[in-house]
């Protein structure tokens, strides 16, 4: 796991082609860094306009496939970009990076329903959740 403190070391890792802020996996950065970041990339006091800013950048930044089945998408919607906490429960997790899968519309609608626990990235989503709730002290 490598650290990402301070912004010079964030932006080292961005010119060496690595997206800190979307991989948890590799990369834990500052919290405080993190919400500046996100800010700097989605902040809007107009909340459609923040949320638009992030699901467009969340295409951008990922594979064009659906996280549960593998099925490729075409052309940009944000109906593929499918919180995993819900953007109702905490307005500051809505705009975090790690936030979100890719998923198709029925693999969306899965997801926000009671049948979510079948799913393939139900376990995936369980760290992604554990690791929000810690960073954001809930």
């Amino acid at each position: 796991m490598i650290e990402i403190i301070t912004r010079p070391d964030y932006e080292q890792a961005v010119q060496m082609g690595f997206n800190p802020l979307l991989d948890w996996r590799n990369f834990k950065v500052n919290f405080l860094l993190r919400v500046t970041l996100q800010k700097e990339l989605f902040g809007s006091s107009d909340f459609q306009v923040q949320n638009d800013k992030f699901y467009h950048w969340a295409w951008e930044n990922s594979i064009k496939c659906c996280a549960e089945t593998g099925k490729p998408l075409h052309n940009y919607s944000s109906v593929y970009i499918s919180h995993i906490i819900s953007r109702g429960s905490d307005r500051r997790m809505s705009i975090d990076c790690r936030n979100f899968n890719i998923l198709s519309f029925n693999a969306h609608q899965q997801w926000e329903s009671s049948k979510n626990k079948k799913m393939n990235i139900w376990r995936m989503n369980q760290l992604v959740i554990k690791l929000l709730k810690e960073d954001y002290n809930l």
